[in-house]
């Protein structure tokens, strides 16, 4: 058992809540939990800001996690969905698609996106081989089907050309795009080429292709209408992010906030429906409810004095943190403290970005008994000095 097992009592209880924490902290908590019972997390914040800034603090302790994030209801439906998102959610897919044990951070917006059935996902991955024998046009039309559209010259993910018999590609998660030439139907050879140039800078015998949207189906037709909040119209069965992952962990990340940015978006779903009277026979449901977020084991990462009126926790964990005075690069204030923290048998944990300042704090502390070590290994009643960044 590692220190913060100790510190953090780890709770089996379904239904838990967790208060008192500041931001690092619960990150930190949160890759406990993942560590602790290894299985998959989701951790749901209202806003995009929080969701990003919680992403970012976990990214210092493992690279075990993924962000799927969301535009705002008003900026995805009157604007335009951000690009750079879509490609971070579908990133996030093809990971979970082969490997669910991951924490996956979301906002809101992105927890209640429709999303394909995992089957769908991915029964519309194309594999494709040198010698394989598959029909051009057939193929450009499962290209067209998984999201990718075509362009003269392929410079950008997402894109296709056409060429004869040969067909360029940049499929998403490559950093090159590739090109493939055709010998009758069969597949000839499977290159990639430099955007700049154009010309080949490798080769490669086969290749996985994954979609490039996020809406699919099990079948296609010429009057379908792609976009998001009609996907449930259009296929058998819709499923949420949750879905990807298997026998997971969702920490809500303080809920009363996120109940709060829900009412807003009704609201703001209410108002655009008024002011965009649609002529549409299909049936707009936008998005899942939050009443669909209800999952086996929950956690409310609180605040000091979050209540949950709603909600009847088995198990709450009430911890105090505070934030320490600013230094100003007095050492013998410093040196004072840690003498006082020891003193009353706390444990000191000081984190710093590299070794090379590790060395310089060791050796300006002098006098003070410091324990080099990492994030697992720390030595309890005693001063610990660790190389981990952290965010204020």
């Amino acid at each position: 058992m590692n220190f913060f097992d100790k510190l953090f009592e780890i709770d089996d209880s379904n239904y838990y809540g967790v208060s008192g924490l500041n931001k690092e902290l619960d990150a930190i908590y949160i890759y406990n939990n993942f560590l602790h019972y290894n299985k998959g997390i989701v951790v749901i914040t209202n806003s995009l800001y929080e969701a990003n800034s919680m992403y970012s603090r976990l990214c210092n302790y493992t690279d075990k996690v993924l962000f799927f994030p969301m535009d705002d209801f008003i900026t995805s439906e009157a604007i335009a969905i951000s690009p750079e998102f879509m490609i971070e959610r579908i990133n996030t897919i093809n990971t979970l698609v082969n490997d669910n044990k991951y924490i996956v951070v979301s906002n809101l917006m992105g927890i209640l996106r429709y999303l394909p059935d995992k089957s769908v996902w991915q029964d519309s991955l194309i594999s494709l081989k040198v010698g394989m024998n598959i029909d051009r046009d057939s193929l450009i039309n499962m290209l067209y089907d998984v999201g990718y559209e075509k362009d003269t010259i392929v410079s950008e993910t997402g894109k296709i050309g056409i060429r004869g018999y040969v067909l360029d590609i940049f499929p998403i998660g490559f950093d090159n795009p590739i090109r493939i030439e055709f010998w009758g139907d069969e597949i000839d050879s499977i290159k990639y080429f430099d955007v700049d140039n154009q010309l080949s800078i490798g080769s490669v015998d086969e290749i996985v292709i994954t979609p490039y949207t996020e809406f699919l189906l099990n079948e296609y037709h010429d009057d379908i209408d792609r976009k998001q909040k009609y996907l449930m119209h259009y296929s058998n069965k819709v499923s949420g992010l949750w879905d990807y992952l298997d026998n997971f962990m969702c920490f809500y990340y303080d809920y009363n906030q996120i109940e709060d940015g829900y009412r807003l978006l009704r609201e703001s779903i209410i108002n655009y429906d008024k002011d965009n009277i649609s002529n549409s026979s299909i049936k707009t449901n936008y998005m899942f409810d939050i009443k669909d977020l209800n999952f086996d084991k929950e956690v409310f990462l609180m605040n000091f004095d979050n209540i949950l009126p709603n909600i009847k926790l088995d198990h709450e964990n009430k911890f105090v943190s505070i934030n320490i005075e600013k230094y100003n690069d007095n050492v013998n204030l410093i040196k004072n403290d840690l003498h006082k923290y020891i003193l009353g048998n706390k444990t000191v944990i000081i984190c710093v970005d590299n070794d090379s300042t590790a060395s310089r704090v060791i050796k300006y502390l002098d006098g003070i008994n410091i324990f080099k070590t990492d994030i697992v290994n720390i030595k309890i009643n005693c001063v610990n000095i660790i190389v981990k960044n952290i965010m204020d």
